[in-house]
């Protein structure tokens, strides 16, 4: 990240970026999404991925992208432009080539903070929709009268009826704690493989981003999996009718699937990590270049 004294900029390219990477990988998360919420036993990725292949694109691999498309342009421009701004701020018009990890860590916990608040209630709804793939509506046989065939909205009002912000806030605290350290953990890594492959590449080039976004991307979700696993399962059952709260869904994940449920969904994870992070970061870093190189400040 460089520090040009832009704050607008960093905004608008943080969207561009964040739609990017979303087209990219929403197939994958899906994917993850319906492995991670479902309790059968013995199912695999390929099971899964065959399932939702069933139901098409649109039904499919592709259900629950209408909030996240108008969404996540937003979350990722918080996210970016709140980092960027940060480091700015600590690093005090230093020049140097790579800033303080120190800061670095400080500028992403507070970008994850700050992109949290808009990223959970789309999260909610984007898990409600994908978890109903191949199930007739509903994760549970008892919740098939709340299926959300109209989409997003018809999610977010039915829950809002329900049970208020609280409903559709559901799992707040996990998906805090999934994505505060995972945020600090994307710039460290993303910055360390700028500057190994900077000496292979060209700093700019194609290459050392799609590289250093790629590894940040899966590197700070393997970090964070357990948490996702129960901040997917506790947002799948937004009506709070199998779950009490966090530590209740993950005694019974535990009771019902052992230790390795917390890394159910890694591999997909892994799968969907790479490209999607560095599409992200090479959009994100094209726009940069181009607002920088033609001198243009949104």
């Amino acid at each position: 990240m460089e520090g040009n004294g832009v704050t607008v900029n960093d905004y608008v390219a943080g969207a561009f970026g964040g739609l990017a990477g979303l087209l990219v990988g929403h197939p994958f998360d899906t994917t993850k999404v319906n492995y991670q919420v479902d309790k059968s036993h013995g199912k695999t990725t390929v099971h899964v991925i065959r399932t939702i292949g069933q139901h098409g694109l649109a039904h499919g691999f592709f259900r629950g992208l209408g909030l996240p498309l108008v969404s996540y342009g937003v979350v990722n421009s918080v996210f970016f432009g709140v980092y960027s701004n940060t480091l700015n701020a600590l690093e005090d018009g230093r020049a140097r080539t790579t800033p303080c990890y120190r800061n670095i860590v400080l500028a992403g916990f507070t970008g994850g903070i700050a992109q949290v608040f808009i990223a959970c209630p789309t999260e909610v709804i984007k898990v409600r929709l994908q978890s109903q793939v191949g199930r007739g509506g509903g994760v549970d046989h008892h919740m098939k009268s709340k299926n959300y065939d109209k989409g997003p909205i018809d999610c977010f009002k039915n829950l809002y009826q329900q049970g208020g912000l609280r409903r559709v806030y559901r799992g707040f605290t996990i998906n805090a704690i999934r994505d505060l350290p995972a945020s600090a953990a994307y710039w460290v890594v993303y910055t360390w493989f700028m500057e190994q492959t900077s000496t292979k590449f060209d700093k700019h080039g194609i290459m050392c981003e799609l590289v250093s976004g790629g590894m940040a991307g899966v590197l700070s979700w393997y970090m964070i999996m357990p948490f996702d696993v129960i901040k997917s399962r506790m947002q799948a059952d937004t009506f709070g009718t199998k779950y009490a709260n966090t530590i209740d869904c993950v005694k019974q994940s535990y009771k019902l699937d052992g230790i390795r449920v917390f890394m159910k969904g890694s591999l997909v994870t892994a799968l969907r990590a790479f490209p999607v992070n560095a599409a992200t970061m090479l959009v994100y870093q094209k726009c940069m270049l181009f607002f920088n190189a033609n001198k243009i400040n949104v």
